[in-house]
């Protein structure tokens, strides 16, 4: 019965995704080797790592607790994830920790501090690779409220306060953006 559950579930993920599948493999055959081979063993390695994150919980509450369940509770997790598009995978975590001696509690303790974890360092992440490029991304967010507003700017350079005419004015060409 779970075998036709799991042939059942991969069978409306293929359907889902089925009108995705042409541009995803066009793509995959202009990356290279080596490019899909990083992706691949970067990949594994943070499996590997999530594993021995779960594994280090776990252990809190159940001393027994195995590398090669914190190995299985990724893979089960990860399918569940992709199944139920990123919404099962904390209840399947849950459950799969309790079959192997975490309470249920507990389990949901565990992985929400897991979970929490892991938005904070990619935030951290983020903020690391945005701050540097902000002025880029200022520019740009000007360049595109520019387009939108008609070619209506704030012009900050003359304007002394005094004069509310003076507050915007017309941008004279469509290059302003590239200066």
């Amino acid at each position: 019965m779970k075998w036709l559950f799991v042939i059942l579930i991969i069978g409306a993920i293929v359907y889902t995704f089925r009108d995705t599948a042409g541009p995803i493999l066009e793509q995959l055959k202009e990356t290279t080797p080596s490019v899909l081979a990083g992706i691949c063993v970067m990949s594994g390695i943070y499996c590997l790592v999530e594993a021995l994150i779960t594994t280090v919980l776990a252990k809190q509450y159940n001393p027994d607790f195995r590398y090669q369940w914190g190995i299985e509770n990724m893979f089960f997790c990860s399918f569940y994830r992709v199944a139920t598009l990123g919404s099962g995978s904390g209840v399947a975590a849950i459950i799969y920790l309790n079959e192997h001696g975490v309470d249920y509690s507990k389990g949901f303790g565990m992985y929400m501090l897991q979970y929490a974890f892991h938005k904070i360092s990619i935030a951290i992440y983020s903020a690391i690779f945005f701050f540097p490029k902000l002025e880029l991304y200022v520019w740009s967010f000007w360049c595109l409220y520019l387009a939108a507003s008609g070619g209506v700017c704030y012009y900050y350079g003359d304007h002394t306060g005094t004069d509310p005419v003076l507050l915007f004015h017309k941008v004279p060409s469509a290059d302003f953006c590239n200066a």
